[in-house]
């Protein structure tokens, strides 16, 4: 090999080096910006992050730009700083878009009404269009203002519709029952209520379109004062769209105390008879969902006399989603149990997200009923706790990530959410997590506020439970 030959190539392996370790530096320096974003990491550990880093771009300008000439070792630190830079962009990526997740489930302000178009399912009604100088039956007693724009889309797409108006959500369905009318429109929060009357309504009829009508959320964020704070949980009862207005079924408080690591769990039945803050008047808890999730936030409030910071909700699929991300749970149960195809064991039981919340909405199988399910649905909640502070639930980061996105909102700002983590992550230490649960006396009850025209399953506060768990939420945030 000649000495030009020799020049030209050692000229080559120079620029080389130059273009890799630009590379390294650029991404190192954006990788330590993403984090310092983030902020969930602490300070110290970032510092470290970075020093490292430059201690790695150090050694790799020293071996390739000090090497006069080339040899296995400067091209062995080339292939590293190759190595490197794309582990960092990896990196980078993965950092952005934890960033952007905490931002999309944070801050929720919007909720979904959603009105169907229901016909008896032997109706030859297929399409809206169908309904022109047809009778449609609509209820505007009960959030009228989002029934009235429901009707407005309607009259827009639809010309001579027969309108007909009923007082309540019972005579509503009765009136399609009875062919008193040829649709009726349901606002799809109600259908649970529509089936304590109607159980096979789902079967009876078909919907033939839906309408969104969006929903500002009011209740606002309080932010964490001194560590100590209270979670309302929503499991609202629908399946689809998470921000989708339906009925509270589970609700479930969580007491924080980041100062001395405690959590106290303190779950409501959802036939708990309260009173509704906004219409001063008396319903099922599970009823307060219907107006949104303000309604059912201020009426816990005034329940246990307590403030509710932040609230997050969560519906059926997304709970399925989340648990299969995280490669399942495992729950205790206290006796063995069949639903839906599944059998429970005596004992500890490893369940997928299908198993996991058929558990969780079961009630049937108990003699306490109601009140078993909500002690089923803190197990739950437990060891989905327990399960995504594992190592296994990390290496398992980018499936997680996904579920975690569409499995839950939150008022929660974005800031908070990385300031709990970041506390976390500098203190490391376990949580003691404590449950207790709001009793009372089942009985049926005429004249709820959502069906007054009704005989439905209430359950009475017993008030010394109620004031016991006042007391220990109290003991908690203190």
């Amino acid at each position: 090999m000649n000495k030009e030959k020799m020049k030209h190539m050692l000229l080559t392996f120079v620029q080389t080096a130059y273009i890799t370790l630009f590379i390294q530096a650029v991404v190192s320096a954006f990788f330590i910006y993403y984090l310092y974003v983030l902020d969930i990491l602490p300070g110290s550990l970032v510092a470290v992050a970075g020093l490292v880093l430059a201690v790695l771009w150090l050694m790799a300008f020293i071996i390739q730009l000090k090497s006069k000439k080339i040899s296995f070792r400067s091209i062995l630190s080339r292939l590293i700083s190759i190595i490197i830079s794309v582990l960092l962009i990896i990196g980078c990526s993965y950092v952005k878009r934890t960033d952007k997740s905490i931002e999309t489930i944070g801050n929720d302000k919007y909720e979904t009404v959603v009105y169907s178009v229901v016909v008896l399912q032997d109706s030859q009604i297929k399409d809206i269009k169908e309904l022109a100088n047809k009778k449609v039956n609509l209820n505007v007693s009960i959030n009228n203002s989002f029934s009235t724009k429901a009707k407005k889309n309607l009259d827009s797409q639809v010309n001579g519709i027969a309108w007909t108006f009923s007082p309540d959500y019972m005579s509503l369905s009765d009136s399609l029952y009875n062919k008193e009318c040829d649709a009726i429109v349901i606002n799809e929060a109600y259908r649970g209520i529509i089936e304590e009357t109607h159980p096979e309504f789902d079967n009876e009829t078909r919907v033939i379109y839906t309408i969104d009508v969006a929903k500002n959320v009011t209740e606002s964020a309080k932010n964490i004062t001194n560590g100590v704070f209270n979670i309302y949980i929503s499991g609202i009862d629908t399946a689809g769209p998470i921000g989708t207005v339906s009925r509270s079924d589970v609700n479930m408080i969580l007491s924080v105390n980041m100062n001395t690591h405690e959590i106290l769990m303190t779950s409501i039945p959802r036939d708990m008879y309260v009173k509704l803050r906004s219409f001063d008047a008396y319903d099922k808890l599970t009823h307060s969902g219907i107006y949104g999730i303000d309604e059912t936030v201020g009426t816990i409030e005034d329940f246990l006399d307590i403030s509710i910071n932040y609230y997050v909700r969560v519906n059926f699929s997304s709970l399925i989603t989340l648990v299969d991300a995280i490669g399942g749970i495992d729950v205790y149960s206290d006796q063995e149990l069949n639903l839906g195809g599944y059998h429970y064991d005596l004992g500890m039981n490893h369940m997928n997200g299908e198993q996991a919340l058929r558990f969780a909405r079961e009630r049937h199988s108990y003699e306490s009923g109601d009140l078993h399910r909500t002690q089923n649905q803190q197990d739950v909640l437990t060891a989905i706790i327990e399960k995504m502070a594992s190592f296994k639930t990390i290496t398992n980061y980018d499936d997680v990530l996904t579920a975690v996105e569409g499995a839950f909102n939150t008022n929660m700002p974005s800031d908070d959410i990385k300031s709990i983590a970041k506390h976390q992550v500098e203190n490391m230490t376990s949580w003691n997590i404590r449950h207790q649960y709001v009793t009372g006396n089942g009985t049926k009850m005429y004249g709820l506020y959502s069906m007054p025209n009704s005989y439905l399953y209430t359950t009475i506060p017993d008030e010394n439970a109620v004031n016991s768990c006042k007391q220990a939420i109290d003991q908690v945030l203190q």
